[in-house]
Protein backbone atom coordinates (compact mmCIF):
# COMPACT_ATOMS: atom_id res chain seq x y z
CA UNK A 1 0.00 0.00 0.00
CA UNK A 2 1.37 3.25 -1.03
CA UNK A 3 1.42 6.34 1.31
CA UNK A 4 0.68 9.97 0.41
CA UNK A 5 3.75 12.15 1.58
CA UNK A 6 2.68 15.42 3.19
CA UNK A 7 4.67 17.93 1.12
CA UNK A 8 5.56 16.96 -2.88
CA UNK A 9 7.57 18.63 -5.43
CA UNK A 10 5.94 19.68 -9.20
CA UNK A 11 8.31 21.59 -10.75
CA UNK A 12 10.69 24.33 -9.19
CA UNK A 13 8.02 24.70 -6.75
CA UNK A 14 7.22 22.80 -3.16
CA UNK A 15 3.71 21.62 -3.09
CA UNK A 16 2.00 21.35 0.69
CA UNK A 17 -1.02 19.03 1.81
CA UNK A 18 -3.29 21.82 2.95
CA UNK A 19 -6.75 23.32 3.93
CA UNK A 20 -8.20 25.50 1.37
CA UNK A 21 -10.51 27.07 3.99
CA UNK A 22 -7.57 28.36 6.15
CA UNK A 23 -5.93 30.12 3.10
CA UNK A 24 -5.28 33.50 3.02
CA UNK A 25 -4.21 33.62 -0.88
CA UNK A 26 -6.82 34.50 -3.06
CA UNK A 27 -7.35 31.86 -5.97
CA UNK A 28 -9.85 29.86 -7.14
CA UNK A 29 -10.45 27.57 -4.31
CA UNK A 30 -10.81 30.39 -1.87
CA UNK A 31 -14.03 30.32 0.13
CA UNK A 32 -15.10 27.11 -1.61
CA UNK A 33 -15.01 23.58 -0.08
CA UNK A 34 -12.41 22.14 -1.64
CA UNK A 35 -10.74 20.79 2.05
CA UNK A 36 -7.77 19.09 1.76
CA UNK A 37 -5.06 19.53 -1.57
CA UNK A 38 -1.92 19.89 -2.80
CA UNK A 39 -1.34 23.22 -3.38
CA UNK A 40 2.01 25.66 -3.96
CA UNK A 41 0.32 28.67 -3.49
CA UNK A 42 -0.75 27.86 -0.07
CA UNK A 43 -0.49 31.20 2.59
CA UNK A 44 0.14 30.44 6.10
CA UNK A 45 -1.72 32.33 9.00
CA UNK A 46 0.16 34.35 10.74
CA UNK A 47 1.88 32.73 14.09
CA UNK A 48 0.32 34.65 17.13
CA UNK A 49 1.88 34.92 20.65
CA UNK A 50 -0.76 32.13 22.00
CA UNK A 51 0.67 29.57 19.32
CA UNK A 52 4.32 30.31 19.89
CA UNK A 53 3.84 30.02 23.95
CA UNK A 54 1.89 26.74 22.93
CA UNK A 55 5.22 25.47 21.02
CA UNK A 56 7.33 26.17 23.91
CA UNK A 57 9.44 23.51 25.90
CA UNK A 58 8.82 23.39 29.90
CA UNK A 59 11.75 24.94 30.15
CA UNK A 60 11.49 28.14 27.69
CA UNK A 61 7.84 28.68 29.46
CA UNK A 62 9.59 28.31 32.79
CA UNK A 63 11.91 31.23 31.97
CA UNK A 64 9.22 32.95 30.11
CA UNK A 65 7.13 32.79 33.63
CA UNK A 66 10.51 33.67 35.72
CA UNK A 67 11.55 36.90 34.04
CA UNK A 68 7.21 38.23 33.95
CA UNK A 69 7.07 37.37 37.67
CA UNK A 70 9.03 39.78 39.08
CA UNK A 71 9.37 42.14 36.08
CA UNK A 72 13.39 41.04 35.84
CA UNK A 73 13.84 43.10 38.99
CA UNK A 74 15.80 40.05 40.39
CA UNK A 75 18.09 41.27 42.78
CA UNK A 76 20.55 38.65 42.63
CA UNK A 77 20.69 35.54 40.29
CA UNK A 78 20.19 32.92 42.89
CA UNK A 79 17.08 34.53 43.30
CA UNK A 80 15.86 34.46 39.75
CA UNK A 81 16.88 30.67 39.72
CA UNK A 82 15.42 29.72 42.43
CA UNK A 83 12.16 30.72 40.76
CA UNK A 84 12.87 28.98 37.51
CA UNK A 85 13.59 25.96 39.38
CA UNK A 86 10.45 25.85 41.11
CA UNK A 87 8.05 27.06 38.46
CA UNK A 88 9.96 24.49 35.83
CA UNK A 89 8.99 21.86 38.63
CA UNK A 90 5.56 22.94 39.01
CA UNK A 91 5.11 22.74 35.06
CA UNK A 92 5.80 19.44 35.17
CA UNK A 93 3.41 18.52 37.68
CA UNK A 94 -0.02 16.76 37.36
CA UNK A 95 -2.77 19.73 36.76
CA UNK A 96 -5.03 19.84 39.44
CA UNK A 97 -8.79 20.62 39.66
CA UNK A 98 -8.52 20.27 35.73
CA UNK A 99 -12.20 21.36 35.28
CA UNK A 100 -11.65 24.91 36.80
CA UNK A 101 -9.41 25.58 33.48
CA UNK A 102 -11.91 24.86 31.26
Amino acid sequence: MSQISETAEEGDGMMEFVDCRTCKTDCVRADSVYGYTFCDKYTHPPITNADRIRAMSDEELANLLTVYSNNSGWVTEIGREICFERIHEWLQKPAENQKEYY
